[in-house]
């Protein structure tokens, strides 16, 4: 559910709204691989419109592992 809802304000361009909710998602330590993968990307997405590029490349290899 936090992943559609970091979706939904990644899409407003409310990227802080969206890092928000992809934080709270990554909190609940979901079991689902896949979901994690989404989660971690979207985070990693929201810091590069940001313009936190250090933050970006740190989650980034999570979405990898």
């Amino acid at each position: 559910m936090k992943y559609l809802k970091g979706e939904l304000e990644h899409n407003r361009e409310d990227y802080r709204k969206a890092l928000s909710y992809y934080t709270e998602g990554i909190g609940l330590k979901c079991k689902d691989d896949e979901i994690n993968a989404k989660l971690y990307s979207g985070r990693s997405h929201s810091y590069d419109h940001l313009g936190e590029f250090s933050q970006m490349f740190f989650f980034l290899t999570f979405f990898f592992k």
